[in-house]
C-alpha cells in the first residue's frame, strides 16, 4: 500500500511549511487528487487517519479535490477530456494524445492556526 508512504509524505511536507510559518496546528489541507494518478482515494484517506496522529495534522480538515484528466493532441491541438487512458484523439485520431492534467497529486493549500 504505497498510500501510507504518500501519506507520510504529505504529512512531513505540511508539517515543514506550517512550522515555517508558526503554527501551532494545522486546522485544514487540500490535497488536489488526479483521477489518473495511481493513488486510490479510499487507500489514501484510510492512511492519512493514521499519518496525521500525534502531529500538528492531527484534527485538521482534510479535504480532497478531484483533478479531472485533460489531454491535448500534438497533431491536431485539440484539448478533450479523455474517457480513458490510453485512447487516441477523437478528432484526428494520433494514438498518443498528451495527457496534461489528471496526473497529479498536490498538497493545494494549508489553513494553520497559531498562537499569538
Amino acid at each position: 500500500m504505497h498510500e501510507l508512504s504518500i501519506a507520510l509524505s504529505i504529512v512531513d511536507l505540511v508539517t515543514t511549511e506550517a512550522l515555517a510559518n508558526g503554527a501551532s496546528s494545522v486546522s485544514r489541507v487540500e490535497i488536489g487528487l488526479g483521477n489518473h494518478s495511481g493513488v486510490i482515494r479510499e487507500a489514501l484517506e484510510f492512511a492519512m487517519e493514521e499519518a496525521v496522529k500525534s502531529t500538528l495534522l492531527e484534527h485538521a480538515v482534510i479535504e480532497y479535490v478531484s483533478i479531472e484528466a485533460q489531454s491535448c493532441c500534438q497533431e491536431c491541438g485539440l484539448n478533450f477530456t479523455p474517457e480513458g487512458l490510453y485512447l487516441p484523439c477523437p478528432d484526428c485520431g494520433n494514438p498518443m494524445p498528451e495527457l496534461i492534467h489528471g496526473k497529479e497529486l498536490i498538497v493545494k493549500s494549508i489553513d494553520i492556526e497559531t498562537t499569538k
